[in-house]
């Protein structure tokens, strides 16, 4: 009684520890749907958050697996234990009943002249047959029974294979969930990195845009720049001919004329050196002042 006590017990507390798995491991999925932030854009950080998730799940598989091992192990374990001593207690009392069938053979074979209902056969023998008929009946009723029990316990077992054979199945697809699941996040994941690559592809043709629009600036920039230093160039050069034309005492524009013949873009030069005054020289005794700088230089450009 006690060992059929102990198998039942050692099945029910592996189907109460697969239970108890199942539940942990759905709950443990739920929370890891729920704390999963698709919107993020750092992918590692996805990933490390959904294999954390994903180990609670596994461990609560775990367990429910390895109580259902445990469960089904203890419970072979002790119904063949069972078997066994069934089976030794059916050679005993069989023993036992080939035993007393031979005591009672030789009791009778000594007194071959005495009939066996005969009042002169002692008592203490009569009292024994019927205490051995007795506990022959009571074996073959315990035998019986035990016999009915191993049969339920076989049929128990069988059925405790079977609901072993319908939770793999349904933890197999569970697994097949799972996996469409890591597919559909793997997928999710590929278009946000994609949309981040375009992003990042359209601020490199902004920040591309804007250093030609600073390029163009600064050339813009360059070239008034060097239009500036031109005109003073100019300038300065008109102004160190006239003084030259002064201190030589010749008419001014004159040492240009002969070295330097007029070209096209001296009318250019000629024009931006108009801006620039320059003093009119004193007259030396009674000569008459020369003609300015501006009025020579107005004269030529209009030759």
């Amino acid at each position: 009684e006690i060992t059929r006590y102990f198998i039942g017990l050692l099945i029910f507390l592996g189907l109460l520890g697969t239970f108890w798995g199942l539940l942990g491991t759905i709950g443990s999925i739920k929370d890891t749907i729920n704390n999963l932030t698709v919107g993020s854009n750092d992918i590692g950080v996805l990933f490390e958050d959904l294999k954390e998730g994903l180990a609670a799940p596994l461990g609560g598989m775990g367990t429910a697996f390895s109580s259902s091992l445990f469960g089904l192990a203890g419970s072979v374990v002790l119904g063949f234990i069972d078997l066994q001593a069934g089976q030794a207690q059916s050679r005993f009392f069989n023993d036992l009943e080939d035993w007393l069938s031979g005591v009672t053979k030789l009791s009778r074979g000594s007194s071959l002249d005495i009939d066996v209902g005969d009042a002169s056969v002692p008592a203490y023998v009569s009292a024994l047959l019927e205490q051995s008929a007795d506990s022959l009946d009571n074996l073959h009723n315990v035998i019986s029974r035990s016999e009915e029990r191993r049969n339920e316990v076989n049929t128990a077992m069988l059925n405790l294979s079977e609901q072993l054979a319908t939770l793999s199945d349904s933890q197999s697809g569970m697994r097949s969930v799972l996996q469409q699941m890591l597919e559909l996040f793997s997928n999710q994941n590929a278009g946000e990195e994609d949309k981040i690559q375009i992003k990042h592809l359209r601020n490199i043709d902004v920040q591309v845009k804007y250093l030609i629009e600073e390029t163009i600036k600064g050339q813009n920039q360059f070239n008034d720049t060097l239009k500036s230093e031109f005109k003073l160039l100019a300038r300065t050069l008109g102004g160190i001919v006239d003084r030259t034309a002064m201190d030589t005492g010749l008419p001014e524009g004159s040492i240009s004329e002969k070295e330097h013949p007029p070209e096209k873009h001296d009318t250019k030069v000629i024009q931006d050196s108009m801006d620039y005054d320059m003093p009119t020289p004193k007259p030396k005794g009674n000569k008459k002042p020369l003609i300015t700088t501006g009025k020579k230089l107005t004269a030529r450009k209009d030759d």
